[in-house]
């Protein structure tokens, strides 16, 4: 948590390394607009659409051992708790769809007519979930 509280002003003190421009200045629109109007017109290898993120992040590192640290600090800063962060929601949703087929499997009493289609229009499902909606004085607004 103490690390996240200095996150800012340490990216502004790598943006201020590959830039030059000053950590504490704050830039209104118009300023970097016209600061960065000629800006990347002749990057011709990689648009930064087509870069992961990793690879737009080497454009704001330095370079040598200053860009190096600058890229130690991106990694634990932002790289690694995405990663983390993508690995438990894997490790969640797998989990999830393990207990939901669990569940699938252990309901054994399910109606066979449910995706019939009745005299309303509907399936009996449908149908169903709208009358127990009812029952509980929920009102669903374009189903009758």
């Amino acid at each position: 948590m103490q690390f996240s509280k200095d996150l800012n002003s340490t990216f502004n003190d790598i943006l201020e390394d590959s830039t030059s421009i000053n950590a504490k200045d704050v830039i209104l629109e118009g300023r970097a607009r016209i600061k960065g109007e000629k800006k990347g017109r002749f990057d011709f290898f990689i648009p930064p659409s087509a870069e992961d993120f990793q690879g737009l992040m080497y454009k704001l590192t330095g370079q040598g051992r200053v860009g190096e640290r600058q890229q130690a600090w991106f990694k634990k800063a932002l790289f690694d708790p995405f990663a983390r962060g993508i690995r438990d929601f894997e490790s969640y949703k797998q989990n999830a769809t393990g207990i939901v087929n669990n569940l699938k499997k252990s309901l054994k009493d399910i109606p066979a007519g449910l995706n019939k289609v009745n005299g309303t229009g509907y399936t009996n499902e449908v149908a169903a979930r709208v009358i127990l909606w009812r029952k509980n004085g929920h009102v669903v607004p374009g189903l009758d």
